[in-house]
């Protein structure tokens, strides 16, 4: 699925096969936060899946590698 040109905050439930500005802006955040180090391309595939796993697991969430709700507020609240 594609999303707008511009993100400023993560609004959608992201998971494998999306692409786009907020995809593009959780993996500048992962990165951010040491839980991503591959290049930003803005495609959720299976590396941007498992540094979210690896994101929720290092903060007590359930690791499904799906930004929900609950990953999606934490990780808005550090990209801030």
């Amino acid at each position: 699925m594609l999303l707008a040109d511009t993100a400023t905050a993560i609004v959608h439930t992201l998971a494998r096969g999306w692409t786009g500005p907020e995809v593009s802006m959780l993996q500048t955040i992962l990165t951010k936060v040491d839980h991503f180090t591959a290049e930003i391309t803005g495609y959720f595939g299976t590396l941007t899946e498992q540094s979210v796993m690896d994101f929720q697991r290092a903060n007590n969430l359930a690791a499904v590698g799906v930004v929900g709700p609950q990953t999606r507020a934490l990780l808005n609240q550090m990209g801030q």
